[in-house]
């Protein structure tokens, strides 16, 4: 039995998970606009972009070694396990005047839960898009990620049924 001191905790936002905001292709343009040509800014810029590309927890980003980088025909091949190793020290620093329009919620996580967002609307496939980012079949939190990417497209369940 739930006692009523259990159910307003449950209903308390403190003690919900935050949802982070989704870095998207767009937002990710902007913030890859808005690094510099540095050293840092061009640290941050490998930490965006393989962040995003990896679908990478922080853990696994801050983890990433050059070593685990491999030159290719077609660019840049992480060798080793991708997802355990993961990219140069990452503190993202962008200038926060170039990025005041962005939503307020974001962190590390923000580049993990955009490329599923942004893989669903691209029309990826579910299990696909989650051996990319190292998600174990049958994920719930894949599954979220690409229910609330489809909210306003055909995906909806709520899509053509005549409402």
């Amino acid at each position: 039995m739930v006692t009523e001191a259990e159910r307003k905790k449950s209903k308390d936002p403190r003690r919900r998970p935050r949802r982070e905001a989704a870095a998207t292709p767009p937002v990710l343009r902007k913030m890859v606009a808005a690094t510099t040509t540095t050293a840092i800014g061009r640290r941050d810029l490998a930490v965006l972009l393989l962040g995003f590309a990896l679908a990478a927890r922080r853990s696994e980003l801050r983890l990433l070694d050059w070593t685990d980088l491999e030159e290719v025909e077609e660019g840049l091949a992480i060798i080793g396990d991708a997802v355990t190793r993961a990219a140069a020290r990452a503190g993202l620093t962008a200038p926060t005047k170039v990025l005041s329009d962005l939503p307020p919620c974001w962190s590390g996580h923000s580049l993990r839960r955009g490329f599923p967002t942004a893989a669903k609307q691209a029309g990826a496939d579910l299990i696909e898009t989650g051996r990319h980012g190292g998600w174990v079949d049958g994920s719930k939190s894949l599954a979220g990620y690409f229910e609330q990417a489809g909210m306003w497209d055909e995906t909806n369940t709520l899509y053509g049924i005549g409402l």
